[in-house]
Order: C-alpha cells, then sequence, then structure tokens
C-alpha cells in the first residue's frame, strides 16, 4: 500500500497521544490560509515554511516570528514599516514579500517560494565551480543593487539567505527584516544572541557605532563571495563572536592561498569589498557587480572548476551543548537540519524489538542525508520512558523537527502511524500511515525517512545499501540487536545465540556478519574466548560489505586485539565517515587515541560516544580511565557514581587498579566491603573480573600477594590469547609487582607487554606505580618500543 502523504485513507488512526487522526486531518492549516508542507529553515528570527496558500492556490514561503523577539516596545511597528518597505523591492534576483499577518498571537509574513537550494547547503558539498560562484555574485550584486535603490539594507546577508533556484537563478531573501526585530541599533536579542549573522557583519556593526547602511551590505558580500570559493571563512576563530572580533585587528586571508588558481581579479574584489575602512570598499553593490562582470576565468582543463567536500570524519554532527561538552563541527554556515526520531511506541502485538528496529531503521536511512543532523539512537532512546510532549523533548535534544509514532503488529503485518512536528512552533509538518509486511521493515524504514526529508524540503538521498532478507533472518537480527543494546555488562550470550541462528539461514548477510562480530567481541572482552570467531565473522562481513560501517568496526576491534592499532584506525576513519553517529567506532577511537597518549582528545572522543550511546559500559570505563591518568580522581568517582550499571564487572576491576595505581589502602578496603555486600557469599568463590578485582582490592589494602589467589591464578592460565589479551595481562603482573616494590619482576613483566604488542604509551608514561622506575635501561628500551608504535597511531589518526 501507498501511504497517505498528506493525511489518512482510513477513518481514524490513533495518534500519540491517544487521540485519533480523523480522515482528512492531513497537513496543518496556519492562520486559516496557509497549508504547512515542509520546514525549510529555523534561524535567529523565527521559522520559514513552506506552504500552500489556499487563497490563491499557489507556494509560499511563510515565516513565523519568534515571539520573544516582538515583546520590546515599538518593535511590531518598525517591523510592519520594514515589511512594508521590502516589498517595494522588485527584482529577479530578490523574492518578494507579500503579505504580513497575525493569527492566534503568531506574527507572520509570507514572501516568494523559490525552488532550489541555499548556497549555505550547497557548501556542505563542497564550493561550487568558479564560473557558478562568479554568475552568482553577479546576481547577488544585482539584486542588493535594486534593494539598495529602493531604500533597503539587507543587514543579514550570509549563504543561507542566499537561495540558488532550480531555474539557474540567485535569489536573496529576508532584506532588512531581522535587524529591524533588535531595533535600529540594538545588536541582540532579549536572550543575548546576535541578531544578524556575526561572521558576515562588518567591522563597524561589530563595534556598534553605525548603522547597517549599503557599505555594511558590501561587506557582507565579499564575505559571501569568498566562502563560495574557498569553503572558509575570510577569518577563523573557536566561535561565531571570537571570528566576528578577529576582523577588528587583523586584514582578512587571502582567498587565492586556499583556491589555486583562482584569478587575481575575482580575489581582488573579494578583498576589496572585505576592507576594514568601509572608504576603501567597494562605494555600492551596483559597482561590485560592474567590477565582477571584467572577471575572465581560465579555461584551461587544469583549472580546478570545484572542490570536493571536507573529510566527514572532520565534519562530525554539531550536537547542542546540553547533550555534549564540546563541539566537532566546524564554523561553516549552519545551513544543515537537526532533526530527532523518538522512540516508536508499541501498541497491539508489536514487542519492544520491533519498535527499537524500527527507530534504529529509521535512523540510520536519515544519517545517510549529509543535510541532516539527526540525533543517534542512544541519545533518543535515553527518552523512551518520558510522558513530555514531542515538542518538549525535541527542546532537550536540541532539534528543530521531531518525527514519532506507533507500532501495532497483527500477524505478519505492521500497522506505523507517524508524525512530524516543528519543536519551534509546534506545528504538524507531516502525518501519514503505512502497512507493511513485518519482512518490509527496513523498506518501511527508508520510507519514513523520505517523508521527514520532504518535510524539511530536503532532496531524498540513500548512500546505503538496503539488506534484502529473509523475513526470518529480519526477524532474527533485530532481535539480536536489541539483545546486544540492552546488554548492560560484559558479555552479549543471547544475541550471539540469535545472530548464530540467522547467519544458519543467510550465511553471507554482511549485516549479520559484522552484528555477530561484535556480539561476539563483547562477549570475549575478559576471557578471550570467542575472538577467533569475531575475527572470521568481521574478516568475512568486510569483504562482501566494505560500505558497511559495523564490518569496518568490528575489523578494527580484530585487529587492535591483535596489536594492529594503526590497521584499525584505518577501518574506523572510512566507518565514521559512513556514519558519524556510530558511537561504538567513536568509543573504539577515543580508546585508541587515548592509548597514544593523546588523552585530551580521546577523552572528547570517549565523551562524544557516550552522548550518543549512553550504555557503552566500555567507554565509560575507558573515560574513567582516561580521568585516572592525569590524576583527576574527582573525575574517576564522577563517572564511577554515574554509571547506569551495577552488573559492570569489570568496572569494579578497574577501581581495584586505582586503587593500587593510588597506593590507597583505605579506599580498597571500603570498596572490597561494597563488593562482599553486593555478592555476599560468592565474593570468595567469584572467578573472572570480580574475582580478579577482589584479589586487588586485597592487595592494595592489605598488603598481600594475589598470586595465591585462585581467581588471579585462573586470570594468568587462562591463556594469553591474542596479542592484546597477552598485553593486559603482563600489566596486570607489572602494576601488583611495582605495589609490592618488586622492581625487577615489574621491569620484566613491563618487558613481556610490549615483547606482545603493547601499545598503551600513556599507561607507561603515566601510571604512578612506575615513577620509580623510570631512567632504568629496560623502561626505557620499553618505552622507546612503545613510543615508535604510539607515533604511527597518531599518524594515522591525523593524516587526512
Amino acid at each position: 500500500m501507498v501511504p497517505s502523504i498528506q493525511g489518512f485513507d482510513d477513518d481514524s488512526t490513533q495518534a500519540d497521544d491517544g487521540s485519533f487522526l480523523e480522515q482528512g486531518d492531513g497537513p496543518w492549516v496556519f492562520a486559516g490560509r496557509y497549508e504547512i508542507h515542509a520546514l525549510l529553515g529555523v534561524g535567529g528570527m523565527g521559522s520559514v515554511y513552506k506552504a500552500l496558500d489556499r487563497e490563491l492556490d499557489d507556494i509560499i514561503a511563510l515565516k513565523v516570528i519568534r515571539k520573544e523577539l516582538l515583546r520590546v516596545p515599538g518593535v511590531v511597528e518598525r517591523f510592519r514599516r520594514e515589511v512594508k518597505l521590502s516589498r517595494k523591492v522588485t527584482h529577479k534576483n530578490v523574492a518578494r514579500v507579500y503579505d504580513l499577518g497575525e493569527s492566534d498571537g503568531e506574527r507572520y509574513f509570507t514572501m516568494e517560494y523559490v525552488d532550489g537550494t541555499s548556497l549555505g547547503t550547497t557548501l556542505c558539498d563542497g564550493v561550487p565551480p568558479l564560473a557558478l560562484a562568479l554568475r552568482m555574485g553577479r546576481q547577488i550584486s544585482e539584486g542588493l543593487a535594486a534593494a539598495h535603490a529602493a531604500g533597503v539594507i539587507h543587514r543579514d546577508l550570509k549563504p543561507d539567505n542566499v537561495i540558488l533556484g532550480s531555474n539557474d537563478r540567485a535569489v536573496i531573501t529576508d532584506f532588512g527584516i531581522a535587524r529591524t526585530l533588535a531595533g535600529q541599533s540594538g545588536r541582540t536579542t532579549l536572550d543575548g544572541t546576535w541578531i544578524g549573522t556575526p561572521v558576515y557583519m562588518a567591522p563597524e556593526l561589530i563595534e556598534g557605532n553605525t548603522v547597517a547602511d549599503e557599505s555594511c551590505d558590501v561587506f557582507a558580500l565579499g564575505a559571501v563571495l569568498f566562502e563560495a570559493v574557498t569553503r572558509e571563512l575570510p577569518w577563523t576563530g573557536e566561535t561565531d563572536v571570537a571570528i566576528a572580533i578577529e576582523r577588528l585587528s587583523r586584514p582578512p586571508r587571502d582567498p587565492r592561498e586556499l583556491r589555486k588558481g583562482l584569478p587575481d581579479a575575482f580575489a581582488e574584489i573579494i578583498l576589496r569589498c572585505l576592507a576594514r575602512d568601509r572608504t576603501k570598499r567597494f562605494a555600492t553593490a551596483q559597482a561590485v557587480g560592474r567590477a565582477l562582470e571584467l572577471v575572465v576565468l581560465p579555461t584551461t582543463s587544469s583549472f580546478p572548476g570545484s572542490m570536493p567536500p571536507r573529510n566527514q570524519l572532520d565534519t562530525l554532527p554539531a550536537f547542542s551543548i546540553q547533550q555534549l561538552p564540546f563541539s566537532l563541527a566546524p564554523s561553516v554556515s549552519g545551513s544543515t537540519k537537526a532533526v530527532a526520531v523518538l522512540p516508536f511506541r508499541q501498541l497491539g502485538g508489536a514487542d519492544e524489538y520491533l519498535t527499537d528496529g524500527l527507530t534504529e531503521t529509521v535512523i540510520d536511512a536519515l544519517s545517510a542525508n549529509r543535510h541532516l543532523r539527526v540525533r543517534p539512537r542512544g541519545m533518543v532512546m535515553a527518552h523512551r520512558q518520558s510522558e513530555l510532549p514531542a515538542a518538549d523533548l525535541g527542546v532537550k535534544l536540541g532539534v528543530q523537527v521531531v518525527a514519532e509514532g506507533t507500532v501495532e503488529r497483527r500477524a505478519e503485518k505492521l500497522f506505523v502511524v507517524v508524525r512530524i512536528t516543528s519543536v519551534a512552533t509546534r506545528f504538524r509538518i507531516w502525518a501519514g500511515h503505512f502497512e507493511r509486511e513485518l519482512s518490509e521493515l527496513a523498506l518501511l524504514g527508508e520510507e519514513i525517512a523520505a517523508a521527514v526529508s520532504d518535510s524539511l524540503a530536503l532532496e531524498r538521498r540513500s548512500s546505503r545499501r538496503r539488506q534484502e532478507r529473509d523475513p526470518r533472518v529480519a526477524d532474527l537480527y533485530l532481535r539480536a540487536r536489541h539483545a546486544y543494546h540492552a546488554v548492560l555488562h560484559d558479555g552479549s550470550t543471547k544475541a550471539v545465540a540469535l545472530f548464530e541462528r540467522a547467519l544458519e539461514i543467510a550465511p553471507d548477510d554482511p549485516g549479520v556478519l559484522a552484528g555477530y562480530a561484535l556480539a561476539c567481541l563483547r562477549e570475549s572482552a575478559f576471557s578471550g574466548v570467542g575472538f577467533e570467531k569475531a575475527a572470521t565473522a568481521a574478516a568475512r562481513a568486510r569483504a562482501l560489505g566494505p560500505e558497511v560501517a559495523e564490518a569496518r568496526v568490528a575489523l578494527a576491534a580484530v585487529k587492535l586485539h591483535r596489536g594492529d592499532s594503526v590497521g584499525a584506525v584505518h577501518e574506523l576513519k572510512p566507518a565514521l565517515a559512513a556514519d558519524a553517529s556510530f558511537g561504538e567506532a567513536h568509543a573504539l577511537l577515543g580508546r585508541i587515541l587515548l592509548e597514544a597518549d593523546v588523552v585530551d582528545t580521546g577523552k572528547k572522543r570517549l565523551e562524544w560516544a557516550l552522548a550518543i550511546e549512553p550504555d557503552q559500559n566500555i567507554a565509560r570505563r575507558d573515560l574513567a580511565r582516561a580521568h585516572a591518568l592525569v590524576g583527576n580522581w574527582e573525575g574517576v568517582e564522577r563517572i564511577a557514581a554515574s554509571e547506569p550499571r551495577e552488573n559492570d564487572a569489570g568496572a569494579w576491576l578497574d577501581r581495584a587498579r586505582f586503587t593500587l595505581w593510588r597506593k590507597n589502602g583505605d579506599a580498597a578496603a571500603l570498596y572490597l566491603d561494597a563488593l562482599r555486600a553486593r555478592y555476599q557469599t560468592r565474593l570468595d568463590t567469584s572467578r573472572g573480573p570480580i574475582g580478579l578485582a577482589r584479589a586487588l582490592f586485597r592487595c592494595a589494602s592489605l598488603g598481600t600477594s594475589p598470586f595465591e589467589d585462585e581467581a588471579f591464578i585462573d586470570f594468568l592460565g587462562a591463556g594469553r590469547g591474542t596479542a592484546r589479551r597477552s598485553s593486559f595481562v603482563s600489566q596486570i603482573e607489572a602494576e601488583v609487582y611495582a605495589a609490592l616494590g618488586k622492581r625487577d619482576e615489574a621491569l620484566e613483566a613491563i618487558v613481556l607487554a610490549t615483547e606482545a604488542g603493547l601499545v598503551d604509551l600513556a599507561w607507561l608514561d603515566r601510571c604512578p606505580l612506575f615513577e620509580s622506575l623510570k631512567g632504568e635501561a629496560a623502561f626505557e628500551t620499553a618505552r622507546s618500543r612503545v613510543g615508535a608504535i604510539a607515533a604511527s597511531v597518531r599518524e594515522a589518526v591525523f593524516d587526512d
């Protein structure tokens, strides 16, 4: 069946609030006239939608103003005057303003809808060919000149306000209106955000000693042209405001340094527009256009007409500051849109693994569109039990749009209702329902993702190959993935068994193989049992599906366990380029960086990984270790207190190691009591990580040697297996010997660890137990060997 795009085919469908969406409920109609079709963008001024004007049967752009901007006395009247003035501008390169209105306390205006793509969005894919940039510059100049002739100043010209129409026409939008909302001379809104965009504002506006005029628009035009030919900004800085201030003290960069072959005439026009002294700029936009008319582009085939997009590893999706303690987003035009797919909810007959599977499938399909910043699975799943309205969750997640829905299962059929809502205005942009076979869940996810793309006026894109699976395999795969994500402690036996059943039916499915490999690796994390199964599956998955991010991450983990950190990095970089929201990939890269002694960057990667997927126990343990390595014990305790799982045996082992590092017997005794209270009579007979932790706590608190403890003996005798496990065993031995004051034995264990393939330079350099060993010939030789490996890892990570 074809989904109902504008409404519903049947009489009623249950909505998220328990009510029913009636037939014809369709798209939201604003002000009784404008039928909302898509969210085009959200900015400091408000939200803009693609809408159908039912009165005129015409598609228009509808801009709804942020209410807080209208609270300043007199601003509504100034806004009205500015809109009326903007209506006087009639030029093919300026979007026409049609109407101004109010509805239910919302102020809005309508304008010409231009079917095309913003320059900001275009720059996300790479800089355009120079011929297009030059033609666009001429057209923007002509549009500005026409507006200036009518007495209208733009005040906020930037790539996101330039639409490249499908008919090869550059159109400027939003003339004069944003600045008016802040008052004639104000620079910020009530909440302290800038009106206008700082990185494109003239220096005199930054200083606040003038009112915007033609010269300010000429400066902004120069900044736009600079970015159009280089995909960089004229000035650099950590924040937009820092970039804005930077222009007060130094000249812009020369665009010819960033774009090889850029004609001198073109570069000099851009630099003249960007002059700090306004008297040295072009006097008018018309003069800029005339100068651009005289630019002649080279015609040789060797001239670089366009440049590729940046390395996607360096352009990760930006998250709001509420979710992340740092940002990896580049300082380029903010044209991408943020969306969250909230966890689908169960109705009759739908198991949790189905709703979670559909949620993950939609997120995965949407993530293929590089013009979207999609909140990852782990981040939205943290709100599974929330009773907040969808728009409120959207605010918490820092997105502009949320998709939500319900799933009902009847035999082998799925009945799904989906709603897409604008967070800022709470307008329902789209609603629809789907009826699909259970085996078509992957197709259903892509269809829902397509509806979300349509609601954001984005081209439907999918760079990932959808797996065509036997219905039995699809069901087992979903169950296995759900079990894998649900595991809150080391080991995923249920997931391994489900993946094995799926592989009996589809032995060459790369997605199933990759999932199986990751599950086997998790199961073998401490014991090493199952590693060879993981290695074989990962290699097959990588060979059969090199584009599958999971396959590359699984193979990266295998290589890391075999001591090949450089090889692991070479798998992780393309995996992250394919799926920048893959939490496990970030966690693995964070661990590698940490061991290569790039502690701060590794810590940030781990924080990113946990923001994406909060239930990653190993990533949380690595983050605690990062704090321990720099002596931040408060940070270690804070992470321990925030741990959402109490059954993570590995975390107890880490605590035991840290008490040895600090030689803190009191803390070890307290932890031992806590461990005894948790495991009660089983503690003395516990083996594995818990038994090993018990032995180390006793060593730290009582000074007793753990080499007589049965759990420690088991640990040493279980077989060294992989290079990583072998070096880990020697690391534990080295720590114990150093804590007991046995220098020679500690040095011997360190040498054994390096011979086994140790890559952990941070441990060697920063573990406080080894301070007295530094300078010894054996230690320095081991350190030199591990240091060379770490250097090659750093080169692999940071080499573009």
